[in-house]
C-alpha cells in the first residue's frame, strides 16, 4: 500500500510539473495558435417594436492568433452560427449566418492552470437566405482557462458575454439589441 501511495504521488508530481512547464513556451511571442470551439447558447431580445424574441444557436468558431509579446496574441476569429428564432412565441424560423472580426487575448500565468480575457469584434454577414436580413455588429468579452493536456494542446472550457446590434452604421435600423451569455468549450493547438 505504502509503495503504491509512492508511485501515485510521484505521477500527481510529474504531471502537475509538466502542466506548469507546458503553458510556458506555447505563451512565448512568435508563437502562434489554432485554436475551435463549439457553443450551444440561448438568448432572449426585444426591439423597438414591441416584439420579444427566443433564440438558441449552435456555434462553430475557428480562430487563428499570434502571439506578438509574451502571453498577448492578436488574431482572427469565424463564426458560423446555426439558429431557430421564435418570435412573440409563435413564427419560428431556421437561420444560418457567418460572421468575422479581430480577437485580443491576455493570458495570466498561473502554475498548473493558465486563465486567459479576451475579447473580440465581430460583422456578423447577412442570412444568405433571407435577403431583408441586415448586418450586425458586436463585441464578446471572454474568460476561461487553458488546461494544457501537453506540450501544444490545451482543453479551452470558458465563459462569455456577448452584445450586439443590428445596422448600428445604417439608417432605418429596426434597434435590435442581443446580450447573450455562453458557456463554451474548445481545443486550443499551439504552434512555437
Amino acid at each position: 500500500m505504502k509503495k503504491l501511495f509512492i508511485v501515485f504521488s510521484f505521477i500527481i508530481f510529474f504531471t502537475m510539473s509538466q502542466l506548469i512547464l507546458f503553458g510556458q513556451e506555447a505563451l512565448n511571442a512568435g508563437s502562434f495558435s489554432i485554436a475551435g470551439s463549439l457553443q450551444y447558447s440561448s438568448n432572449s431580445s426585444s426591439d423597438n417594436f414591441n416584439h420579444s424574441f427566443q433564440d438558441n444557436y449552435f456555434t462553430f468558431s475557428p480562430q487563428f492568433v499570434v502571439f506578438v509579446a509574451d502571453h498577448f496574441s492578436i488574431g482572427g476569429i469565424i463564426n458560423y452560427n446555426s439558429s431557430s428564432q421564435s418570435i412573440n412565441s409563435n413564427n419560428t424560423s431556421d437561420m444560418s449566418n457567418l460572421s468575422f472580426g479581430p480577437s485580443f487575448r491576455y493570458y495570466f500565468y498561473v502554475k498548473e492552470f493558465v486563465p486567459f480575457v479576451e475579447t473580440s469584434f465581430s460583422i456578423n454577414l447577412p442570412d444568405l437566405q433571407n435577403s431583408g436580413s441586415n448586418s450586425i455588429y458586436g463585441v464578446n468579452i471572454k474568460g476561461g482557462i487553458d488546461y494544457f493536456l501537453s506540450n501544444s494542446v490545451a482543453v479551452e472550457p470558458s465563459f462569455s458575454y456577448s452584445y450586439s446590434a443590428d445596422n448600428l452604421f445604417e439608417s432605418g435600423s429596426n434597434g435590435l439589441t442581443t446580450n447573450e451569455f455562453a458557456i463554451d468549450i474548445g481545443i486550443n493547438y499551439f504552434i512555437f
